[in-house]
């Protein structure tokens, strides 16, 4: 049973990481990753063949408009916390 056991591991593997990124960050960014994790699992489940799901659906223009914002979002978040901890400690 190959399958059940990469699940397991990738959750464990996730949730490890979420836990980490809460403790090295806060929870706002924790959040934004979150956020960012749906649209990342979308794209997996359309772009490979899954045994008992068969083949996924095409992707709409929307989706990669919507990701982009996401990723921007959280690229001006980590951005912002940066500028202002180096401001703070000066």
């Amino acid at each position: 049973p190959i399958w059940p056991c990469f699940y397991l591991a990738t959750n464990l593997l996730f949730n490890v990481s979420v836990l980490t990124l809460l403790r090295t960050t806060s929870a706002v960014s924790v959040s934004l990753a979150m956020a960012l994790a749906v649209p990342i699992t979308a794209v997996a489940f359309a772009s490979c063949d899954l045994p008992l799901l068969g083949p996924g659906q095409p992707l709409d223009r929307f989706f990669g408009l919507g990701l982009i914002l996401i990723l921007g979002g959280l690229c001006l978040y980590h951005g912002w916390l940066k500028g202002s901890q180096k401001k703070a400690k000066e």
